[in-house]
């Protein structure tokens, strides 16, 4: 397990940003309650999963006239459009039916959030069993495109999380996909939805997509899947 610090340290040289970024969204966190507490050197807090995928979330999804701690509430609240997290053939859209060998995001119900979906996915890097569902099956298994991304858009806040196995052939690529917004999944009030509930401030013709993807993630589930992480 990792202490904050180090997470903050090494979550913003992964993402190529001022480590004051990730430190100033972990003290927003934490400062509303929201994050682990602990003291400082030796007797440093231990984050987890669902710390970890709250500072990410916290740094990474600003949107435009929110703060930080604002922006990542509601984020972290975006439910699950269950029509999109059906697969071909299912007629529960559970996200159990997950084809890939995750046991983490395969747990999830339903009705799960962004916030619960993001934090089983960095549980799932700390264990392994997202580098094993995404790893070669043998050495005749030439799939090339083995990539994880989370996407989160704004200033409507609407987010994704998917995952590709690998692409055979370039008109077949086997992926999976979870969607989440506050848009409501029923087509016709979607459309009245999206031309007349949204704030002004959020219906404007500036949209943002911010992309993290493999990298992040495992580093994450690295630092905390190790006992101390030395040398920050």
């Amino acid at each position: 397990m990792a202490t904050p610090g180090v997470v903050c340290i090494y979550l913003a040289e992964t993402l190529g940003i001022p480590p004051n970024a990730t430190h100033v969204a972990w003290r927003t966190l934490r400062e509303n309650g929201h994050a682990t507490h602990g003291g400082r050197g030796k007797s440093a807090a231990h984050i987890d999963a669902g710390d970890a995928s709250m500072l990410l979330a916290a740094t990474v999804g600003k949107l435009p006239l929110k703060s930080g701690y604002e922006s990542w509430k509601r984020f972290n609240a975006l439910p699950a459009r269950t029509g999109e997290l059906s697969l071909p053939g299912d007629s529960d859209g559970d996200a159990r039916q997950w084809k890939l060998d995750v046991p983490e995001l395969r747990k999830l119900k339903v009705k799960h959030s962004f916030g619960d979906a993001l934090e089983a996915l960095v549980a799932a890097a700390i264990s392994g069993s997202l580098q094993s569902a995404t790893s070669p099956r043998a050495d005749n298994d030439t799939y090339s495109d083995r990539r994880v991304e989370v996407r989160f858009f704004g200033p409507f806040p609407q987010a994704q999380i998917s995952i590709w196995k690998g692409s055979q052939l370039p008109e077949f690529r086997f992926s999976q996909s979870m969607t989440y917004s506050e848009m409501p999944s029923d087509f016709p009030e979607l459309l009245t939805y999206a031309k007349q509930a949204r704030p002004a401030a959020e219906d404007g013709d500036m949209t943002q997509i911010t992309t993290v993807g493999t990298r992040t993630i495992m580093t994450l589930g690295q630092l905390l899947r190790v006992p101390e992480v030395a040398g920050k």
